[in-house]
């Protein structure tokens, strides 16, 4: 299992992943020596933002007021992010979308169209499935669905029927590639599935409240989510749990940077870091209200120069 800083390294690895001591699944993307850890999100009225590891050079690299969920995918240096829509009740009528660009922005393009919107996207690269959760918006009851589709948007299928939602919850999703398994955090609490086999769901946490934000390390084989106040560490079936840290705002959204051995955040107007030991909490970003974030720990410093 790699440990040393991300630096050393030449290659890019989305997720080396382990089960037990014998290599499963490792892809990587060879690049040139020179690296630089770069934070993104999405921020409201804005669009995707883009910054270094120690917050500068802050740039607006795709304009878009609506996107909300983001997802790297950093085999194909893919950005995917979401535009919720809205129906029924509000005033600005539009369906929902699932859009992509390449990482300096780009060769936009629509993936998904619908007006049951999607909510939050995942990437299994092992199966090369995009996963989505997406709610009707036509009432005030939300119901949701589990779906997933191609990379590039094609054949969308249903994999589950989900549980009500509340009003103007955002759920969160994250995928295990390694083991082939989705995992979703919604208001009762945190369940898996097999995407090949969605009918053997189980549930990981029965959460005391409301989770806001989700994540998985497949290397460490952890999940990662927050509670009010407190963010917490657990083994992929939900055992061993325990508080990992408390935070000063409510965490939103979570993005692992594994090389790093770095956990990050989202309150409100902040991203922030903190070691995997719980050791060493920064303030990475200060900025207008963020939605979603997303890490890429090692990235050509020339993408869009």
């Amino acid at each position: 299992m790699r440990t040393k800083p991300h630096a050393e390294y030449d290659s890019l690895c989305a997720w080396p992943a382990f089960v037990g001591v014998v290599p499963f699944l490792s892809l990587c993307i060879a690049t040139h020596s020179t690296h630089a850890q770069q934070t993104y999100w999405t921020e409201v009225d804005i669009g995707v933002r883009r910054a270094d590891a120690d917050g500068s050079d802050v740039r607006t690299i795709i304009p878009d007021p609506k996107a909300d969920v983001l997802l790297l995918d950093r085999l194909r240096g893919h950005i995917y992010w979401t535009d919720r829509g809205c129906c029924g009740w509000c005033s600005d009528h539009r369906p929902g979308f699932i859009k992509r660009a390449k990482f300096d922005g780009t060769e936009v393009t629509t993936l998904y169209e619908d007006w049951e919107g999607p909510r939050a996207i995942a990437i299994d690269h092992r199966m090369e499935r995009l996963c989505w959760i997406a709610l009707s918006t036509i009432d005030i009851i939300y119901d949701g669905q589990l779906r997933c589709s191609n990379l590039d948007g094609s054949d969308p299928q249903v994999l589950l029927e989900l549980p009500w939602f509340g009003s103007s919850y955002s759920p969160s999703l994250r995928a295990d590639p390694p083991r082939g398994v989705l995992y979703w955090a919604v208001v009762e609490g945190i369940s898996r599935t097999p995407i090949a086999d969605p009918g053997a769901q189980d549930t990981v946490r029965q959460s005391e409240e409301t989770p806001l934000g989700l994540e998985v390390d497949p290397v460490l084989q952890h999940i990662y989510w927050s509670e009010g106040q407190q963010i917490f560490r657990a083994n992929l079936d939900g055992s061993d749990l325990h508080p990992f840290i408390a935070t000063e705002g409510l965490p939103r959204d979570l993005a692992l940077d594994q090389p790093s051995n770095k956990l990050y955040w989202s309150e409100g107007t902040r991203i922030l870091r903190v070691n995997l030991d719980g050791t060493d909490v920064e303030q990475v970003i200060e900025t207008g209200w963020i939605r979603s974030i997303a890490v890429d720990p090692r990235v050509k410093r020339v993408l869009d120069k």
